[in-house]
């Protein structure tokens, strides 16, 4: 019911010649516009390859070569800003929280080591992301640590970075 302000009555509203022709007609015409471009989207969608196992292992090696110069800062370039770190015993989010808390754990060069990555296994998780296991080992003057990694790595923009690092 639609009430009229102007006489102060309701009534039903009134059908005009040509509304559901309009209503229908307006469908198909839209549809043949918007599929094409759909079907044209998807078809630009590029699948995981070997460019982007390159890319990954080129940010892994970057953040070897960073880590071993003493650089946590540039280490944290593989991340993106949303990252989870989830440790033994905790989770730290946020590239600020995961930068400290690398930080307050390797307070300088000595500390920090060297650092080697070995990848196990990348595999495809869409296009756009991709798990990758492996193990890490540390070696410092005065000892050797060792351990393993899940990644989640996400692409933006053509880019390959870290958004979850799971590390013991």
């Amino acid at each position: 019911m639609i009430h009229n302000h102007e006489v102060g009555s309701s009534s039903l509203p009134r059908a005009t010649k040509g509304h559901r022709e309009v209503a229908f007609d307006f469908y198909p015409r839209t549809m043949l516009r918007v599929v094409p471009i759909i079907l044209l989207l998807a078809a630009c969608s590029v699948p995981f390859d070997a460019s982007d196992t390159e890319a990954i292992a080129g940010v892994m090696r970057s953040q070897e070569k960073e880590w071993d110069a003493g650089r946590i800062d540039g280490f944290m370039d593989g991340y993106w800003d949303e990252v989870c770190f989830l440790g033994k015993a905790d989770q730290d989010c946020g590239r600020a929280a995961v930068t400290e808390r690398y930080k307050k754990s390797y307070p300088d060069a000595a500390a920090m080591g060297d650092l080697t990555f070995k990848t196990i296994e990348l595999l495809p998780a869409g296009d756009a992301h991709a798990w990758c296991t492996g193990t890490w080992q540390l070696v410092r003057a005065t000892d050797t640590l060792a351990g393993r990694f899940s990644l989640l790595w996400q692409k933006r923009e053509g880019e390959w970075r870290i958004l979850r690092d799971h590390s013991d």
